[in-house]
Formats: structure tokens, C-alpha cells, sequence
């Protein structure tokens, strides 16, 4: 005869279907909420090393121009001057060390050789600035005219290396937040505006009068720089702008529009008509200055605000994962309740029943 459970065990079953199904549902969505904070961690350690890499390619733009100025001196390069030149070099460094380390360990950058091909740019940079120290600490007639030469392009080849690195990890993370994305987006186009203004303010620094074909390259210069503002200003909406990103802007055209696009127009003016640039390199380096770093200042006002960012996400990340866990162990606690509620409560009485009217039926009354 085919065994037939009783209801108070079919009730007991359900119950513990309804636990597993509960408890299922709590694992899953708490699984879910833990890859999150795990996702939202990686992408801020990635993007505080690709802010250090930008960092670190800026810095490196100052040295360029700064150590081409001393090369292209007529006398050694003064205290001061050679000062200034390690002090970026130092920034570049420490900047590399926070970012490469993470970056270079990134797989979708090695596989594509991005990490090696700018590996032996910066070896090559290495290379070349312990004789470019050599030769700026000597009067131009003793120098050897090959560093001069090799210096400029060799750190372009580099900061282009660098950037591009730093396009390839911003890109991923573009996928995971959109407002990361904006943000990436005004950090590397601010990063573009500074070196092309940066060629043209070194260009005019050197107070020589300006080929055509030198003409032509300003010329393009002034038009990525251009439509690298245009698409910096539009980015965010005017009303969805951070503030500290707004005021950076303000600062630009003040400083950069202002003050030293003017003097730049007559600058460039006197030198293509082959007259003295008209100002004095302090005077230069004065107006200039504060222009080149109000760019500089956008692209950190982008920085903090993906760094608040990021950190608001995993904060509001660990809180969903902390009440998922809590929805967990409530969930364990519920099922652990409907088993022994059904257990103690109906399948046991019922049994009982079940087992009293049994021997009632088999004639046995005392009870």
C-alpha cells in the first residue's frame, strides 16, 4: 500500500520551500550588492591612478618646456631655473609612482602594448635628462646640439605614450558611471588645451621671429585648444555644473581669455612681422603662468569631484549591501520560525491527531 503523508508534513515541506525560495532570493540580491562595492572599489582605485597619471603627464609638460628653455639659453641654466626643473620632475615622478603601479597591472592595457610601448618611452626620458642635466649646467657653445634637438620630440613621444594609457583606462571606466565619464571627459580634454596652449606660450617664450610653417602649427594648435574649451563649456548642462568645476571655469577666462590671450595675439603679432616680442621673458613668464595653470586648476576641480563621487558610490554601495545582509539573516531567522511553527504548532499536533484517531479506529478507547 502506497505510503500517504500526513498534512502536517506537507505543511512542514512548504515551509521550508518558502525559507529556501526567501533565503535564495536574500543570497541573490546581497551577492549582487557585494559585487557592486567590489566594482565600485576597483573603479576608484583605478581612477585615483589614472587622476596620478594625469598628474604625472602634466608635470611632465612643465619639465619639457622649462628644460627646452634652459637648452636653447645662451648661458647655463640659473639656480633657480634648474630648481624648477627638479621640482616637476620630482611631482612627475612621485604622481608615477602612486598611478603606475595599478595601471600597469590592468590586463586590457597590457594586452594591448600600451604599458610597454610607454614603459620605453619614459626609460628613453630618463635617458635623455641625465644629459640634458649635463648640458644646460654648461654654456650653450659647449653643448652638445643632439639633446637639444632629441629633448622636445623625445618627451612629446612620451607624454602621447602616457596619455594614451590613461585614454585606455578612462574608457572602462566610462562604462560604469556616466557622470565618471563627464568628468574623465573635461580632465583629458583640459589636459589637451593645456599642451597645445602650452607649445605656443613655449613657441613665443623663445621671442624668435615665426616661420610659415611654424605659423601653420599655431595655427592648428589654436584650433584643438579652441575646440577643446567649446566642448569642455558644454559638457555639463550650466545648471548641472559642479560648482567647484564652474568657478575653475570662471577662472580660465578671466586668467587664460582675459589677460594672457591679448598679450599672446601681440606677441605673435610682433614675431611674425619679425619685430621684439614686446615683452620681457619674466613679464612673459608672469602673464602666462597664471593662464596655463587656471586651465590646469579645471582639470583639478574635475579630479576632486570624481574622487566625491566615486566615494558617495561606495558609500551608498557598502549601505545596500549592509541592508541586504541584514534582509539575509532576517530571512535565515524566518525560515528557521516557519519550520518550527509549522513543526511544533501544526505537524506535531496533527500527527498526534492523526495517531489518536488511528487507535480509536483499531477499537482502542482508553485514551
Amino acid at each position: 500500500m502506497k505510503k500517504r503523508h500526513s498534512v502536517g508534513f506537507l505543511l512542514s515541506v512548504l515551509g521550508g520551500l518558502f525559507g529556501v525560495l526567501l533565503m535564495a532570493l536574500a543570497t541573490a540580491s546581497t551577492y549582487s550588492e557585494w559585487k557592486n562595492v567590489r566594482a565600485t572599489q576597483e573603479a576608484a582605485e583605478v581612477n585615483a591612478a589614472a587622476d596620478a597619471l594625469l598628474v604625472a603627464i602634466e608635470r611632465l609638460t612643465l619639465e619639457r618646456g622649462l628644460t627646452n628653455t634652459a637648452l636653447n639659453n645662451e648661458t647655463a641654466v640659473a639656480a633657480a631655473a634648474g630648481d624648477a626643473i627638479k621640482s616637476r620632475r620630482r611631482d612627475m615622478q612621485k604622481a608615477m609612482a602612486t598611478g603606475w603601479p595599478v595601471l600597469s597591472q590592468l590586463g586590457y592595457l597590457a594586452e594591448g602594448d600600451l604599458i610597454k610601448k610607454a614603459a620605453a618611452a619614459v626609460a628613453a626620458i630618463d635617458d635623455l635628462r641625465q644629459k640634458a642635466d649635463q648640458m644646460i649646467a654648461r654654456p650653450k657653445a659647449e653643448r652638445d646640439g643632439a639633446v637639444q634637438k632629441e629633448w622636445y620630440p623625445t618627451l612629446t613621444r612620451g607624454i602621447q605614450a602616457l596619455s594614451q594609457v590613461w585614454e585606455a583606462a578612462t574608457q572602462r571606466l566610462a562604462m560604469l558611471d556616466p557622470t565618471i565619464a563627464s568628468l574623465n571627459d573635461i580632465k583629458g580634454l583640459t589636459a589637451a588645451m593645456r599642451e597645445y596652449t602650452g607649445r605656443e606660450r613655449a613657441l613665443l617664450g623663445a621671442g624668435k621671429a615665426i616661420a610659415i610653417e611654424k605659423r601653420i602649427e599655431v595655427a592648428d594648435w589654436r584650433g584643438r585648444a579652441a575646440l577643446a574649451w567649446d566642448q569642455v563649456t558644454t559638457i555639463f548642462p550650466k545648471s548641472a555644473t559642479p560648482p567647484a568645476i564652474a568657478d575653475a571655469l570662471k577662472v580660465v577666462r578671466e586668467r587664460f581669455f582675459g589677460a594672457y590671450a591679448p598679450v599672446r595675439d601681440k606677441v605673435y603679432q610682433n614675431l611674425i612681422a619679425g619685430s621684439p616680442a614686446g615683452v620681457s621673458p619674466k613679464e612673459w613668464a608672469d602673464i602666462s603662468n597664471p593662464g596655463l595653470n587656471a586651465i590646469v586648476g579645471v582639470r583639478d576641480a574635475a579630479i576632486s569631484a570624481g574622487a566625491a563621487h566615486l566615494s558617495q558610490r561606495a558609500s551608498t554601495a557598502q549601505r545596500s549591501l549592509a541592508i541586504n545582509l541584514g534582509l539575509m539573516a532576517a530571512a535565515l531567522i524566518l525560515t528557521i520560525a516557519v519550520y518550527l511553527i509549522s513543526r511544533n504548532r501544526v505537524s506535531l499536533p496533527l500527527t498526534r491527531i492523526a495517531e489518536t484517531l488511528r487507535q480509536l479506529t483499531d477499537g482502542k478507547l482508553d485514551l
